[in-house]
């Protein structure tokens, strides 16, 4: 498989047939200079890290080609990344007009697990909850005060 890049999104290349692939994306990349290649292979890491328009091997999700007991691949998004993309890439043997893609009655079933991870809270954010703790408990105090003036 080695398929060029085209309109701001990587060449890609590799030794399966008609893998699905994925692609990370902040915008439409027409028009900017495609990243790096990445190379997929069966003895390829278990995690990506791939860049935004860079094309990824998925295939089955596991490691290793055709492997159902391999390592389940895991990939992580760039932090402007703000679209994926999934996609196969069927052009083995392909003989026709760009857009003829009646030739695939295949279909593939996605499992998508998102994991977000979040960094340390941002000053502002602590002087909101420092602020709404603060009124929370200024809050409790003046209804005990109350309390405390109407039993006398």
């Amino acid at each position: 498989m080695d398929v060029a890049g085209a309109n701001g999104l990587s060449s890609l290349s590799g030794t399966t047939n008609i893998p699905l692939v994925g692609v990370f994306v902040s915008s439409d990349p027409s028009g900017n200079p495609a990243p790096a290649a990445l190379s997929f292979v069966a003895t390829s890491p278990t995690s990506f890290s791939p860049l935004l328009n860079q094309v990824f091997y998925i295939g089955d999700g596991h490691s290793g080609y055709n492997n159902l007991g391999g390592t389940l691949l895991t990939f992580t998004a760039p932090s402007a990344a703000t679209m994926l993309y999934l996609g196969v890439i069927d052009a083995n043997g392909f003989h026709a007009d760009t857009g003829y893609y009646a030739d695939n009655k295949g279909s593939f079933d996605v499992d998508v697990m998102l994991t977000v991870t979040s960094g340390v809270p941002e000053p502002s954010t602590w002087a909101m909850m420092i602020l709404g703790f603060t009124g929370v408990g200024f809050m409790a105090y003046s209804r005990k005060s109350k309390a405390a003036l109407m039993a006398a």
